[in-house]
């Protein structure tokens, strides 16, 4: 993937992991419910959800070991 990805990570927490996200082309700041809904909705086509530790998970990757959002 290229470095101009349209989403990346914003925070992270310990408990929850990756919980903000910023859309790199308008400034949008995304919780990660928000990233979620669009990614099901099409508008993060590049995006995937995927299942990991028991949850679902925005990815830049179909394959949960190849996450590249940070």
């Amino acid at each position: 993937m290229s470095q101009n990805k349209p989403a990346r990570v914003i925070n992270v927490s310990k408990e929850y992991g990756h919980n903000k996200f910023l859309d790199t082309e308008t400034g949008v700041e995304m919780s990660r419910e928000e990233f979620l809904k669009k990614i099901e909705n099409g508008e993060y086509p590049e995006y995937y959800i995927i299942s990991k530790n028991g949850g679902v998970i925005p990815s830049s990757s179909p394959e949960a070991d190849m996450n590249n959002l940070d």
